[in-house]
């Protein structure tokens, strides 16, 4: 995780004995201040693997999904606070985690 340019690294491998494709997946639940109890897709990438072969994975956050539309200022705003994120190969199985801190 990388807060400043707000991009994720993990690293996709394929442990069976065929080729595969992964759809990595990538979200994010917003501060508690954006009244939201859930997490929003914010970013995937297809993976191709071998055999065993391993992929080291970049995915930008998408901004919209780290933002809320403020209808008093009438644009969308990033609020500060923690953005709790999650990486795995659907909604339901997010192993990998990390927080994102926004000031």
């Amino acid at each position: 995780m990388d807060d400043a340019k707000r991009t994720v690294h993990f690293t996709v491998r394929n442990t069976g004995a065929h080729e595969g494709t992964e759809i990595a997946e990538v979200y994010v639940a917003l501060p508690a201040a954006a009244k939201e109890d859930y997490k929003r897709l914010a970013a995937w990438q297809r993976v191709k693997l071998a055999p065993g072969e391993s992929k080291e994975v970049t995915l930008p956050l998408h901004p919209l999904s780290l933002t809320v539309f403020n209808t008093d200022q009438n644009g969308w705003q990033l609020l500060p606070g923690e953005y709790k994120v999650t990486a795995g190969p659907s909604s339901s199985d997010t192993p990998l985690k990390a927080t994102l801190h926004v000031q």
